[in-house]
């Protein structure tokens, strides 16, 4: 059954709508608390989201993710950010692309946040 053209327009405004609500919100959350001001969008089988992740707990940085392929409204947000590939961080609303750990510790060290090693 097809949907009628208004309401598939309506549809499409209001998810396009959400996610730039989400864009929003996700910018000012990496603004805010230090439990949220490292985001993450991944994507399975990235191996340099798998390193990013890796890291963030071995130094236990908290973070938030967002898989870009599970998640229409996180595809949007990254596209609207200008993620050009995974990993894609917004660290206290820079963003960041590809996982570097000197880039990673330069931002983190400049907003003040510091991870602790396992080691």
């Amino acid at each position: 059954m097809k949907m009628p053209i208004a309401r598939a327009f309506a549809v499409a405004v209001l998810l396009s709508w959400n996610s730039v609500l989400l864009a929003g919100e996700v910018i000012e959350k990496s603004k805010g608390t230090p439990d949220s001001r490292v985001v993450l969008f991944s994507q399975p089988f990235c191996p340099g989201c798998e390193a990013a992740k890796y890291y963030f707990h071995d130094h236990q940085i908290s973070y938030l993710e967002f898989d870009i392929t599970a998640s229409r409204a996180a595809r949007d947000t990254f596209e609207r950010l200008g993620g050009r590939g995974t990993p894609f961080f917004l660290i206290g609303g820079e963003r960041l692309h590809g996982f570097s750990v000197p880039r990673i510790e330069q931002r983190l060290r400049e907003l003040g946040i510091s991870g602790r090693s396992h080691e």
